[in-house]
């Protein structure tokens, strides 16, 4: 359950610190942005400053949950927060890229991140979408990457990390 989640969480991020972890990405869900809350309130202390993204934005027949109903995974939809449930937040075609941005950078999120793997990807206009809507609000993006077109639109598109990076050629 997710209070379960977050309750680990505080103690993961203790754990950090006392790994020697003085700054922390969280890539994907809403605990970091909680977290981060609860340390700007004075509830929590003794842990790693943390950039939290909140909700990861990913397309229609995005992974890693392509084979669940959207309305399932979508935070904004899904009345289910179980393991999979409210995930993410789907969007697709620059208006909605925009929109799923706005949404999610509204909530808190520190960056804007891309969930991406497989053949699942967003276009370069719906890229540059995100990453201008999350300049305006001085913001960078973050993409899950598991292939070298994913890398190289990326930085075609100005995204500033590119997480995982596995298949890349040496050019890119």
């Amino acid at each position: 359950p997710r209070e379960v989640r977050i309750i680990k969480a505080v103690n993961d991020a203790k754990h950090y610190l006392q790994m020697g972890f003085t700054m922390v990405k969280d890539c994907g869900g809403m605990n970091g942005i909680f977290l981060k809350q609860a340390v700007r309130e004075g509830d929590l202390t003794v842990v790693p400053r943390i950039l939290a993204t909140g909700y990861p934005l990913m397309p229609t027949y995005g992974n890693p949950f392509g084979y669940l109903p959207p309305e399932y995974v979508d935070a904004r939809t899904s009345k289910d927060y179980g393991q999979h449930g409210g995930m993410a937040i789907i969007c697709d075609g620059v208006d909605k890229c925009i929109e799923g941005t706005r949404y999610n950078l509204r909530l808190g999120a520190d960056f804007a991140k891309i969930w991406t793997r497989g053949g699942s990807e967003y276009n370069m206009d719906e890229l540059k979408a995100i990453v201008q809507s999350a300049a305006e609000v001085n913001k960078f993006v973050s993409i899950h990457s598991d292939t070298d077109r994913v890398a190289r639109n990326s930085i075609l598109a100005g995204i500033k990390t590119i997480d995982h990076a596995v298949g890349i050629e040496e050019k890119t």
